[in-house]
């Protein structure tokens, strides 16, 4: 029996940091109603997958705020540029209750979490691997303080 060959582990493509803000705003105006979004149970979301020259469709079977995120950040970016925005959206609120992240998320008055840019320069561009589709929490700390020591943010690391 031949030896499997190893394939080079892929990665999401990353975006930039102002389409990752714009997505991010959109998508919470969406998801908590703030803008007008259909029913996503009445649409669908057609993907062109380019190297394959195939459509993948999305639908969706409740009116709940990720499905209307999703179809509001629909409307701004198509292909694989939808894909990666949103996967990296999705990647960054599983990411939002880790500890070593609380220099850069804090709480509003109104109970909202908010997020320092750095971290969307750090989720735009942090490598993202498809088998997971998750952020490594240290590659993004790492990013994040080089933002912020970039832009005079910090002058030391954040306990």
């Amino acid at each position: 029996m031949p030896r499997k060959i190893r394939q080079p582990q892929l990665a999401i493509r990353p975006v930039e940091k102002d389409e990752l803000l714009f997505a991010f705003a959109v998508a919470d105006a969406a998801a908590t109603l703030r803008m007008p979004v259909g029913n996503p149970t009445e649409m669908e979301i057609n993907i062109l997958d380019e190297k394959k020259g195939t459509v993948n469709r999305i639908t969706f079977f409740d009116d709940v705020p990720i499905n209307r995120a999703t179809i509001a950040v629909s409307d701004h970016f198509k292909g694989e540029k939808f894909m990666s925005v949103m996967l990296r959206l999705l990647g960054l609120h599983e990411t939002l209750r880790d500890e070593k992240l609380t220099a850069w998320v804090t709480t509003a008055p109104d109970g909202k979490k908010e997020l320092a840019e750095s971290l969307f320069f750090a989720a735009a561009t942090a490598p993202m691997p498809r088998r997971t589709l998750k952020f490594n929490i240290d590659a993004l700390v790492k990013l994040a303080i080089q933002y912020d020591k970039e832009h005079g943010l910090i002058d030391e690391l954040p306990n």
